[in-house]
């Protein structure tokens, strides 16, 4: 596709440290206004709220002892909680040495595709990623999202990368 005005342009990053080979997961997302729609802009800086504040009620979750379904379930109810369809992916992953997705708990729903991974006890030094999405009902801007990496730490959940905390807009 071209980038045009009215388009939300969505990057996944993928990344390895060459030295240690531990990876990132990041995703980005950017939004090239109309400005002849003001609405439609608006429109798309409530799904990317709405999103940020599904992502950080998932973080807000990891914690040692907690299981991966509960970080997605906080995550997961914003978004549903909102008027919103769910996504159809997990929250997020573990990463870990040399893997993208790696082994271990899985922050995700309790379905039959993911086995018992969303049952499995975080533990401190883990890392996961959080990805929720917020899939555009009216289907125009497909869906919003915005990935960060955190790691499990037994005072809490730290964020490891400089989180997107706005929309960035791009205009001519």
């Amino acid at each position: 596709d071209v980038v045009k005005k009215g388009y939300t342009l969505f990057i996944d990053f993928g990344m390895m440290d060459p030295e240690t080979k531990m990876p990132a997961d990041l995703q980005r997302c950017y939004f090239f206004p109309d400005p002849d729609n003001d609405a439609e802009t608006e429109r798309v800086l409530k799904m990317f709220e709405l999103q940020r504040r599904a992502k950080l009620a998932g973080i807000n979750q990891m914690i040692p002892d907690s299981n991966g379904y509960k970080v997605d379930k906080a995550g997961r109810e914003i978004v549903t909680d909102a008027g919103y369809p769910e996504f159809s992916h997990a929250f997020g992953h573990t990463l870990s040495v040399g893997s993208v997705h790696g082994i271990g708990p899985l922050a995700g729903p309790l379905v039959p595709r993911y086995g018992d991974r969303p049952l499995r006890k975080l533990e401190a030094d883990m890392v996961l990623t959080a990805e929720p999405s917020v899939i555009d009902p009216e289907g125009r801007q497909g869906r919003i999202s915005v990935e960060d990496d955190v790691l499990i730490t037994p005072n809490g959940p730290e964020i490891l990368n400089k989180s997107q905390r706005s929309l960035t807009l791009f205009s001519d």
